[in-house]
């Protein structure tokens, strides 16, 4: 294959950092037709990024090295490293990398089946929360789900006991996050110009505190659980699981570890269920279609659609994000020494060689089919694809489906909600914005 050059994107660096942010959609459409499905580009928080949408390369990523020789993990910046904590699954390359995701998956398989357990009351928290919005009168769908779901991650998925301490757990679990991912706190650069003591880092060191406090509690009220012949509750599989590689203090890297699942599974589940809805909202006949399925009791065409909201609005739309060790031929390119790749999920999952009519919202593409990994990113790829993949689309398709069967919904705002940064995470500009018809 013939080697091409990588065109580089000419504007200033703050002025990439800074309309990849704000209109995130725009930008990279607006650069990969000018440059094509490769370009490299000065990308804030991590310098010199090549970032890419070409399949080749991305299925050369994933199966011609993996995360070894050439290609490694490329460390997290900022305040979110902090927060994701050195648990072995996020600070390790290779075979120890490998190895930690193996310890990981009983974690993951009982997460999923508390969570299955808690369906009712899923449910029932669903329809408090929707019942008590008036008719006509509009709100944010993602705001009142996120709630939602973090009491059900807290609840069902960590088996956390209903009652105060779960109350205060869901308040401080948002406080922390929310506060967490502040822009000053996503680079140490960008904190150390705005001043080590700014308000941004004293509300989350607070909310981070408080829910230190908090978590440290709950793992010792854990700590017995499965010590008589009955079941390990998943606390009490993370506290056993972490004493392996920080036996001086499995409490504590419990709660660390704790903290990164609350992380990882509240802003995500809560866009990507934003945006399905909206898009069936959207789509009279697919939503028509969806209705019927569930009222014969299958979620199979609403899980596709799950999936394909997924594919035309990723939460994280650059899910893989990797650094070359030293340089390497991905694709038809050679990539240099020393840069960040990122693949841009949403813009390869435009590409018309891979989905017909593209930006069209099909949920029936992913009925009955299973797509390769290099095409279908919400989730990233390779050996560093997220363990919680199932847990979240089955999350998502659990709180639709309670809502679809109980209620009419109807979108305030005329065209679909364009993308804007929540936290980490790319969601609805306006939260999904509904109301009760």
């Amino acid at each position: 294959m013939e080697i091409s050059a990588i065109p580089r994107v000419r504007l200033p660096g703050p002025v990439q950092t800074l309309w990849s942010f704000a209109r995130p959609d725009e930008f990279f459409e607006r650069m990969t037709a000018r440059h094509g499905r490769t370009f490299e580009m000065s990308w804030y928080p991590f310098g010199r990024t090549i970032v890419t949408s070409d399949q080749r390369v991305v299925r050369d990523l994933f199966t011609r090295y993996g995360d070894s020789g050439p290609i490694g993990m490329r460390t997290i910046p900022g305040n979110l490293a902090h927060m994701l904590g050195q648990h072995p699954i996020n600070t390790t390359d290779g075979a120890a990398h490998v190895a930690a995701r193996r310890k990981q998956l009983a974690f993951f398989k009982q997460m999923l089946l508390s969570a299955r357990i808690g369906e009712d009351r899923l449910r029932d928290s669903l329809d408090r929360a929707l019942s008590a919005k008036p008719e006509r009168e509009p709100f944010s769908f993602r705001d009142l789900i996120e709630v939602v779901v973090l009491e059900a991650l807290l609840g069902d998925g960590l088996d956390v006991r209903p009652g105060p301490e779960r109350d205060q757990l869901v308040a401080a679990g948002h406080s922390w996050v929310s506060s967490g991912v502040h822009p000053l706190l996503l680079d140490s650069n960008a904190e150390r110009i705005a001043g080590r003591f700014s308000r941004a880092r004293a509300r989350f060191t607070s909310a981070e505190a408080d829910l230190d406090r908090l978590l440290h509690a709950e793992v010792l009220r854990h700590e017995d659980c499965g010590n008589n012949g009955t079941t390990r509750c998943v606390i009490r599989m993370a506290l056993d699981e972490t004493a392996d590689w920080m036996p001086e203090d499995p409490v504590g890297a419990t709660v660390s570890y704790l903290k990164a699942v609350i992380l990882g599974g509240y802003y995500t589940t809560g866009a990507t269920t934003a945006w399905t809805l909206l898009l069936l909202l959207r789509t009279p006949p697919a939503l028509a279609a969806v209705r019927e399925e569930l009222a014969a009791g299958s979620t199979t065409l609403l899980e596709g659609a799950v999936r394909e909201s997924l594919r035309l609005c990723p939460p994280d739309q650059l899910a893989v994000v990797r650094v070359t060790n030293s340089e390497c031929e991905l694709g038809p390119h050679r990539f240099p020494a020393n840069v960040t790749i990122a693949v841009n999920a949403r813009t390869l999952h435009l590409d018309e060689s891979i989905y017909e009519a593209p930006r069209e919202f099909r949920p029936d593409r992913f009925v009955g089919r299973k797509r390769p990994a290099h095409e279908w990113l919400p989730f990233g790829g390779g050996i560093r694809r997220c363990l919680g993949e199932a847990l979240g689309i089955e999350r998502s398709v659990s709180i639709l489906a309670a809502v679809l069967s109980r209620f009419t919904l109807q979108p305030v705002h005329a065209e679909l909600e364009p993308t804007r940064w929540h936290g980490f995470v790319h969601s609805p500009k306006y939260g999904a914005e509904v109301m009760r018809v």
